[in-house]
This record gives structure tokens, C-alpha cells and sequence, in this order.
């Protein structure tokens, strides 16, 4: 993973310690042996909540950092795998705050190992 600067870091660093908290209490309900069923209910909604905050966060913060970094430079960006390039306004063509959800999903990819969108060099 390429860290282009320190807010795209820092955010990166936060969803990736809210993720561990959905893991954490995940293995926590797997292991709930001994649980009566109200607490099992009271844990699948911390989960649920969990996974919401997470999720609430990557969309507009994590996201938001990765788009603002990127936005002013308006790089190329690349599909790895159609090889197919396409200018930063073909991809992004609206200000972040009016990026439909499927849209604000795929900055990820322009900066983690996985996914097929990166910053064409």
C-alpha cells in the first residue's frame, strides 16, 4: 500500500482499528458458549452497530481523504485488469459530496494493494 499523505494515513489507520473491533467481537459471538440469549441479541447489535460505524467512516471519511488528496492533481486512473484508462473527471466527475456511494467505494483501490483502479504513472 502506497500512503500518498498523512490524512489518507491517519484515516486509513482509524477504519483499519474499527475493522479489528468488528473482528474482535465477531469471535467474541463465535465463541459465545456460555451466553444467554439476550446477551447474544445485545452482541449482534454491537456488531451491527460496529460494522455501521465502520462503514459510515470509510464512506466519508476515509473516502473524503483519498478524493481530496487525488481531486486537485486530477491523475489518470487505470483498470489493471481491462487495462482501460480513464481521466479523473470521467471517474469522478462531481464535487465529493455528490459521489454516489458505488463511486466514494472505489477510491480504496487508488491507494490499497487490492482492488483494479490505481493512479496511472
Amino acid at each position: 500500500m502506497i500512503i500518498y499523505d498523512k490524512k489518507i494515513r491517519n484515516s486509513k489507520k482509524e477504519y483499519d482499528k474499527m475493522l479489528v473491533n468488528v473482528e474482535r467481537l465477531r469471535i467474541e459471538l463465535e465463541e459465545a458458549e456460555d451466553y444467554s440469549s439476550e446477551q447474544i441479541e445485545e452482541l449482534e447489535k454491537k456488531i451491527q452497530e460496529a460494522e455501521n460505524e465502520a462503514e459510515e467512516y470509510y464512506q466519508n471519511v476515509y473516502a473524503r481523504a483519498i478524493f481530496e488528496h487525488f481531486s486537485p492533481k486530477k491523475p489518470d486512473i487505470i483498470n489493471i485488469v481491462t487495462k482501460k484508462t480513464v481521466k479523473w473527471d470521467e471517474k469522478y466527475p462531481v464535487e465529493f459530496d455528490k459521489l454516489d456511494k458505488l463511486s466514494r467505494s472505489s477510491l480504496w483501490s487508488l491507494v490499497e494493494d487490492q482492488g483494479v483502479l490505481k493512479i496511472k504513472k
